[in-house]
């Protein structure tokens, strides 16, 4: 008879909820504006209420940055820091990038970075010793709920009105300029660390959709229900589940660590860097923790409430859930679910720098002002509070985005780390008509997905997996299936 042990951990990828309908329901106030789709602004004139200006963004890392360019040397990758006439060069669409799904998530908008044609392709899972396809394909399930990527001027949410947008499909493609731009990024002085021999950082492969739990939530009575452990067969079923974005907890233990003392970490706690070196990458150079990067950032045309939205997640604090007190991180870079690459970002001196169209209209008349030469200086938590989109915490997809940006203490006995093959195997095992099956010794059921991250609990509790106990010969031979990947079943 098989023996289980259970092993308790936070998922290392989890996510956050992306469903507009419920957003439009929940958060009225803010529902024409900011989650109707449609509503694109003319870009050739400046609108009456609204306001262009600019502000200083600073991001501060508190782990190491890998961030550069990647080459290849015969079988091996590697990547270090780009340079430009002998300065770090890191490309302004990075920061941008980090903006768009940060404004993304607050507005439930639609997934701008959307493979569609892989995800209308239809997915596998393995049942027995056979493969079945699930009913729908994610891109079936993201249109259900209307957060696939626009494709016209009526189907634009809200970050596709910020950022901009191009579509895709030939018949009905359109695009939209974005009203938002980044200046060149500076690098503040001693950030790159070197090394004389390159640095393997653990096999990490991206996180694959067939997993399913890992991707899409229930949609019956969200919130405020977890996961009752449906079919496989139920998991891209439009009437039962809908997607969310896949994102990685803050590991809080790899605060202000060096890379070294990370990846030590990640192997004491059951990772491995054995690996094919197809899918290695060795680092020569990096960002050090500490280092500070910063970039100036222009917005043109923006409603009072498009702002706020906008600069509510760069206050550090408003990304930690209330009970914390402290503040939560963005991630950028390779290696996040590692806890490489958190960053803190923050408006230099907290200040915005306005101009409202009306103000320009008079200084056209006036003769005494154009567009970009005199702003009104205003703080972040004015413009936030005069724009009335109260207390944004208490929406589930927010909720979500502050526990993974706050994070999980990593523990040995509650390390954060990804679901092993053995685990996903048992967490797989099915009855004979297809349900996940009930280990009644262990009072566990299969099929659990990561631990919903929108529920309102004061203690995070950390998800529990069953993996079977095996003996000291077969523990040998399944060494080399532990590797700390995302399995694709």
């Amino acid at each position: 008879m098989k023996q289980y042990q259970k092993n308790t951990f936070f998922s290392a990828v989890n996510r956050i909820p992306r469903y507009p309908e419920q957003a439009s329901d929940k958060d009225k106030d803010h529902n024409d504006e900011i989650y109707t789709s449609g509503n694109t602004p003319h870009l050739d004139h400046l609108h009456v209420g609204r306001m262009s200006g600019y502000f200083d963004l600073k991001l501060e890392a508190h782990t190491p940055l890998i961030i550069g360019k990647q080459t290849e040397q015969g079988k091996k990758r590697f990547i270090e820091v780009q340079k430009i006439e002998r300065k770090p060069f890191i490309s302004p669409s990075m920061i941008k990038g980090l903006l768009s799904s940060t404004y993304e998530r607050v507005t439930s908008s639609r997934f701008r970075i959307f493979d569609t044609p892989t995800h209308s392709t239809p997915l596998e899972y393995r049942a027995g010793k056979r493969r079945k396809r699930y009913t729908h394909t994610p891109y079936e399930v993201a249109k259900s709920a209307e957060v696939q990527p626009a494709q016209s001027h009526n189907e634009a949410s809200a970050a596709e009105r910020l950022f901009g947008f191009v579509g895709k499909e030939e018949t009905t493609g359109a695009a939209l300029r974005g009203r938002l731009k980044l200046g060149p990024i500076s690098v503040s002085q001693d950030a790159i660390a070197y090394i004389d021999k390159p640095v393997a950082l653990p096999p990490l492969l991206s996180p694959k959709p067939s997993s399913g739990r890992r991707f899409v939530f229930e949609k019956s009575n969200f919130p405020t229900s977890n996961d009752s452990h449906p079919k496989r067969t139920l998991l891209f079923d439009p009437s039962h589940s809908l997607l969310g974005e896949a994102a990685y907890p803050t590991h809080r233990s790899c605060i202000n660590q060096s890379l070294k003392a990370i990846i030590k970490q990640h192997c004491n706690s059951g990772g491995d860097l054995t690996t094919n070196e197809s899918v290695e990458l060795y680092v020569k150079s990096w960002f050090k923790e500490n280092c500070s990067l910063t970039c100036r950032v222009y917005f043109e045309d923006l409603s009072p409430k498009e702002l706020a939205f906008l600069l509510w997640p760069l206050v550090p604090e408003n990304l930690s859930p209330s009970d914390k007190g402290n503040f939560g991180f963005h991630k950028i870079g390779i290696g996040k679910p590692l806890g490489l690459g958190l960053v803190t970002a923050r408006i230099i001196n907290d200040f915005v720098y306005v101009q409202t169209t009306e103000e320009l209209t008079s200084g056209y008349k006036n003769l005494s002002c154009v567009l970009g030469i005199e702003y009104e200086e205003k703080s972040v938590s004015q413009l936030i509070c005069e724009a009335n989109i109260g207390d944004l915490s208490t929406l589930p997809w927010i909720r979500a985005f502050q526990q993974i940006a706050y994070g999980f203490d990593d523990t040995e006995d509650t390390p954060v780390r990804y679901i092993n093959l053995e685990e996903n195997k048992v967490n797989n095992e099915t009855t004979d008509d297809g349900n996940p099956k009930y280990f009644a010794d262990y009072e566990w059921r299969a099929g659990q997905a990561p631990r919903p991250l929108w529920l309102n609990d004061t203690t995070p509790t950390p998800d529990a997996f069953l993996a079977e106990v095996k003996t000291e010969q077969e523990d040998e031979k399944s060494k080399g299936d532990r590797k700390q990947v995302d399995p694709a079943n």
